[in-house]
């Protein structure tokens, strides 16, 4: 192949490229906010933290806050018996 065929070759695969290519970038996230009524590019625009240090503080205190005796047992037991199937796996 000549060097002239391969700048026409290329030539012709840039006017196919830019034949087919989708005038608007189509982006998934942009199609879910508005299938949930959100309109814009809000998603991919947000530039804001959605929580200040503040604001996770005060969360993690009330989650704390709301944990049972109950709650704590069964992540104990639950880490318990994972820590010895590992064991026992592995050893």
């Amino acid at each position: 192949m000549t060097s002239e065929s391969k700048i026409i070759q290329s030539i012709e695969l840039l006017n196919l490229v830019k034949a087919t290519k989708p005038s608007k970038l189509r982006y998934v996230i942009d199609e879910l906010a508005l299938e949930h009524g959100h309109e814009g590019h809000a998603a991919r625009n947000n530039t804001e933290t959605p929580f200040s240090t503040a604001k996770m503080m005060t969360l993690l205190k009330t989650a704390c806050a709301e944990v049972t005796t109950e709650d704590w047992r069964k992540v104990v037991e639950k880490t318990k018996n994972i820590i010895l199937q590992d064991f026992e796996r592995d050893f």
